[in-house]
């Protein structure tokens, strides 16, 4: 089955489904048609990949219900892809937590710590100076 897009999908008997997926894969017709999802089965295991992001899923066709959101994109609905930390984010982080320090030791003697409320609103302001 070949929908165009979107899917590429084949049945087979023989053993090596794994040699099969790939041989989808170099394809031409995957490639100019940009197909999104391979996948092969022989109703015990199902093998496919989503081009787009690389993802594999590798499973028994009895375990397909529990794999759902391997297909989401089907739906409209797509994985979030975690990007690393900004580098720059994470030295202002910790410039405004030495800041947080000091102002913490300049300011408030042990009255102060124990009052909640005032931290908390140090807390309030650090954080929207740190958005800023």
């Amino acid at each position: 089955m070949f929908w165009k897009r979107q899917l590429y999908f084949k049945i087979s008997n023989q053993e090596d489904l794994h040699s099969l997926i790939e041989q989808m894969k170099q394809e031409k017709r995957t490639k100019t048609n940009k197909i999104r999802f391979l996948i092969v089965t022989d109703f015990k295991i199902i093998l496919a990949i989503d081009i787009k992001t690389q993802d594999t899923l590798d499973i028994h066709f009895v375990d397909l219900a529990k794999k759902f959101d391997f297909f989401l994109p089907w739906a409209g609905i797509e994985k979030a892809v975690y990007q690393g930390e900004n580098p720059a984010d994470v030295k202002a982080a910790e410039k405004l937590a030495k800041l947080f320090d000091e102002i913490k030791s300049d300011n408030f003697n042990e009255d102060d710590l124990k009052n909640k409320e005032k931290l908390h609103r140090l807390n309030i302001f650090l954080s929207r100076l740190l958005f800023c």
